[in-house]
Formats: structure tokens, sequence, C-alpha cells
């Protein structure tokens, strides 16, 4: 088992490129059918020409014989020169449509690596990220060109009082200085306005590196922390709320490559705490089951196929689930009493151990050990609370991985 993690930073820019692609192998398997069909019946129209000749000068040179066999043997080179006619038609037919297919299923590789990337959540964020983005920057920039016109407006109707002065000598410094003051208002506009865009475009760019906003999330992250811990947390939201509410906290716990450690790991505690609400909890809405359903599902697809993500949303999903066994040992006198959802612990126990033996085959233990420990960690927590045909059947597995590559 491979495990590569995508070093890719920008979805708009993979996107784009995975687009330009497909773009231009569909372009090139084009003009490959146009300029091959064209030299095909080239190839055959000419050939016909020459046969043509052929024949006629054998049905010439049969004139000059008496009998039916020699006769036949003038026709001899055109029913050979029809034979590598036909033979070297089939051959090149036959090569340039095997080319085809061979860029008919690399466009096809390219259009599924397309609806992975459509399927991936992060691009339409970022999308929807890039649209504010526009309506912001049009704002400012309207803004920008309102205030320029509102300084401008008052200097006009001053012109016509120059003639009006007496003194023509003191007109010209007059002049001068309005220039002066006017051209100050305006750079300081302009500096303003360019100053303006080019903080809001870096703090875009940079905005989760702020010290200061990793304590605004932190702070806000807490009080949901604090909720959930008193209990009856999703009686109060509605389903649109709950929806928006574990978008945001799973964006931090997932998604969010530059907050800080500190709202990493309470944005895990608090989805853990979420999904564990909805497991042992029997009395939630429909709607909201749903909702964290496919969240869920969401996070364990991240487990599952690693390859396919980044590193760090790879650690995000596997915290996430390690925070979520500390509920179901807090819980395990329910667990005994009633009959818990084992599938998710067997699919989560599953994909962990898929991923730890990649990781310990690669030597990425070293590499990456946070992830390394919590993927071990998930395995021996769940070892409780997995059905026995699951237990059974990756025990062997387990052991021959820490026998094989001397885990720790």
């Amino acid at each position: 088992m491979g495990i590569s993690f995508s070093k890719k930073k920008n979805n708009i820019e993979e996107f784009l490129a995975m687009d330009s692609k497909i773009a231009d192998m569909e372009s090139k398997i084009k003009s490959s059918k146009d300029f091959h069909n064209s030299l095909f019946w080239k190839f055959i129209f000419y050939s016909l020409i020459v046969e043509f000749f052929l024949l006629l000068i054998s049905y010439i040179q049969s004139h000059s014989f008496n009998t039916l066999i020699e006769k036949s043997m003038c026709y001899g080179y055109s029913f050979l020169f029809f034979i590598i006619i036909c033979s070297l038609a089939i051959l090149y037919k036959f090569l340039f449509e095997s080319l085809i297919e061979i860029y008919e299923d690399k466009l096809e590789s390219l259009n599924i690596g397309m609806e992975i990337l459509l399927g991936d959540g992060n691009l339409e964020a970022d999308i929807n990220k890039i649209k504010k983005i526009i309506e912001i920057y049009e704002k400012r920039k309207l803004n920008r060109v309102q205030i320029e016109k509102q300084h401008q407006e008052p200097q006009q109707p001053q012109q016509p009082q120059q003639p009006q002065q007496p003194d023509e000598p003191q007109q010209p410094k007059q002049s001068e200085q309005q220039e002066q003051q006017n051209s100050i208002v305006n750079n300081n506009i302009n500096k303003k306005s360019n100053l303006s865009e080019s903080f809001f475009l870096e703090k875009i760019k940079y905005d989760l590196v702020s010290e200061d906003n990793n304590n605004k999330f932190l702070e806000a992250l807490i009080v949901i922390n604090n909720s959930l811990s008193k209990g009856n947390f999703f009686r109060g939201l509605e389903t649109q709320q709950l929806d928006l509410l574990i978008n945001n906290v799973v964006n931090f716990a997932v998604y969010y490559e530059k907050v800080s450690d500190e709202v990493k790991a309470i944005s895990s505690l608090i989805v853990s705490k979420i999904l564990a609400e909805v497991y042992f909890n029997p009395n939630i809405k429909i709607e909201h089951i749903e909702i964290v359903g496919l969240y869920k599902k969401q996070l364990y697809r991240i487990v599952a196929r690693c390859n396919m993500y980044r590193h760090y949303e790879v650690q995000g999903a596997v915290s996430v689930f390690k925070e979520f066994a500390r509920a179901l040992h807090n819980n395990i006198v329910w667990i005994i009493k009633e009959k818990h959802d084992v599938e998710l612990v067997d699919m989560v126990r599953c994909a962990a151990l898929d991923l730890f033996e990649g990781l310990e085959s690669l030597s990425f233990h070293e590499s990456y050990h946070k992830l390394h420990k919590d993927t071990h960690s998930i395995i021996c927590s769940y070892v409780y609370f997995a059905s026995e045909n699951v237990l059974s059947e990756h025990s062997k597995r387990y052991k021959d991985i820490i026998n094989n590559w001397g885990f720790m």
C-alpha cells in the first residue's frame, strides 16, 4: 500500500490545470483524428490511381500474348500492388486507432480526476471564498472612485474666481498652491486606497496566520465546547444553523492548515462530541442525524482514501476519530447495555489499519509522528467496540504489521 499526501495548496489552480489538460487532450484527439483520417484517405486515393495505371499497362501488355496463362501473368504486378496497399492501409488504420484509444484512455483518467476534484468540498469552499473576495474588492474599488469624485467636485467651482483677483503675480502662486494641494489630496487618497486594497488581499492570503485571529477563533470554539458539555446542545439549533456550525468547525479541524494547534485540537474535540451526541442520544431529530451523518462519511472518506488528501487533512480527520474513542470509553456502560452502531467503529478501525500499514511500510512514523501515533491509538482504542468478525479478520494482520515493520 502506498501513501502520498498532496502538496498542492490551491484548489482553484489545481482545477484550472486539470481543465486545461482536459481541453488540450480533447483538442489533441480531434486534431489527431482529422490528420490521420485525411492521410489515410489520401493514401487510398493515390493508391487507386496507381492501381488504375498498373491495370491499364497490364491490359495493353496482355494483347501481345496469345495464351491465357501469359495474359494473366501480366496482371501479377497490379494484383501484388493491390495486396500491399490493402495490408498497409489496414496496418496504418490499426496503428492510428490504437493511438487514439491511448489518448482517449488518458482523457478518461483526466475526467475521473476532474470528477474527484469537483466532489472535493475544498474546491467549492475556495470558489465561494473567491466570489466573496471579488464582491468585497468591487465594493472597495467603487468606494475609492466615489471618494475621488467627492474630493474633485468642490475644487472645480473655484477656477472661475481666479480672474477676479487684481494681483496678477499672485495668481500663478495661488494656482500652483491649489494644484499642489489637489495633488497631495489625490495622492493621499490613492495611497490609502492602494494600501487598503493591498492590505485586504494580503489579509485574505494570510488570514489564518495571524495570532489575533487564532485567538478569536479559539475563544469562539471554547464557547461552543462549553455549550456542548452542558448538554441539550441540539435543542436550540435549527437544521441550517447546525449545518453551518459543523461545517465551520470541521473546516478548522480538517481543512484549514494555518490555524494554531490549540484551534485544531478543540475543533477536533467539538466534532467528536457532536458525533458522540448523535451516537448515544436516540431522541435527536432525524434532520440533525442526517446532517451529522454526512460529515461523518466525509471524515471517514478522508481516512479511507488518505492518498487523495493532504497530510494535515488526514491528520485532522484522524484526530476527530481519536477523540471519539474517548466518548466511547466514557459511555462503555451504555454500550454494554444497549446495542450500539458497530458499523461506524468497524469502518473507522479498518481504514485506520490500512493507513497504519501504509505509514509503517513507508517508514513514515518518523516524518508523521503525530499521525502515526493517533492512528495507532484508534486501532487500540476501537478494539473494545468493534465486531467480532472485524477483530478476528484484522488481529493477525495487525500482528504481521508490527512484526514486519517494527512499530515503535
